[in-house]
């Protein structure tokens, strides 16, 4: 994913896991999402 960020190709979505309680259910998956100090990603399987 590191590659997509820094291609400016995903937008920062730590508001949408802020917003909505995410790490309540997602928060084991938290850390792969996370790059510095921002949420990349939400897991779906």
């Amino acid at each position: 994913m590191l590659p997509y960020v820094n291609a400016g190709l995903f937008e920062d979505v730590t508001d949408v896991w802020d917003d909505n309680g995410l790490r309540d259910g997602l928060g084991s998956a938290e850390g792969s999402m996370t790059i510095d100090g921002k949420i990349w990603g939400v897991p779906y399987t």
